[in-house]
């Protein structure tokens, strides 16, 4: 692909490419996600955390956003790997994040990425890919304010934990699991403690 943009037919759907610096990228439509700027996880949490962002682009490009207090985050084409701990998870200020275009197919632990952040009450990973992913122990732990979260789309095939995944998840009112396969979970010690504010679990 040149420099210039250029039209490509893949699956009898036109899709523009434009070539920024050593990396490719689609425009997304509504239904796609496209491959994008691969960074480790620990040079996204650097990303996240930090008061300047290096990783802008214009729409089409590569880009991770953020308000100037660092409570909202936003990003787009950008693939991360490796795996989160409790020692690697988003911080515990953010209030809003839109990672529907963030690409983790490549990540296999998802332990303890939202633990602790206690003012999160908006969050979409609608989009994730989580089918290499093994632990989701402690993920959404002790979101206090969180009140809606969508995992209808999340692959849990290869998951062998669970513990912790909602704990102290005390704003959540409604969830649907109905679509996850647990047939290799070998822990789900207190997945829901103190999830007192369930008036529907769907699994």
């Amino acid at each position: 692909i040149s420099n210039k943009d250029a039209t490509i037919e893949a699956d009898g759907t036109k899709s523009k490419f434009c070539k920024v610096c050593d990396f490719e990228v689609r425009i997304p439509d509504e239904n796609s996600i496209v491959i994008v700027k691969e960074i480790s996880i620990e040079e996204f949490l650097t990303e996240i955390g930090t008061t300047v962002t290096t990783i802008t682009g214009k729409s089409s490009e590569p880009w991770i956003t953020k308000s100037t207090d660092g409570k909202s985050v936003n990003v787009y084409g950008i693939k991360i790997t490796g795996a989160f701990s409790s020692e690697k998870h988003f911080p515990a200020s953010l209030e809003k994040a839109d990672l529907r275009y963030l690409d983790t197919s490549a990540v296999t632990d998802m332990s303890y990425m939202f633990s602790g952040c206690t003012a999160l009450t908006n969050l979409d990973i609608s989009k994730f890919d989580t089918s290499k992913v093994i632990s989701m122990e402690g993920m959404f732990a002790n979101c206090d304010n969180l009140t809606e979260l969508n995992l209808c789309n999340f692959n849990t095939e290869n998951v062998t934990d669970m513990n912790t995944m909602f704990a102290g998840c005390i704003s959540l009112s409604n969830l649907d699991l109905s679509s996850f396969d647990t047939s290799k979970v070998t822990n789900m010690s207190s997945m829901f403690e103190r999830c007192r504010g369930f008036t529907n679990l769907n699994l």
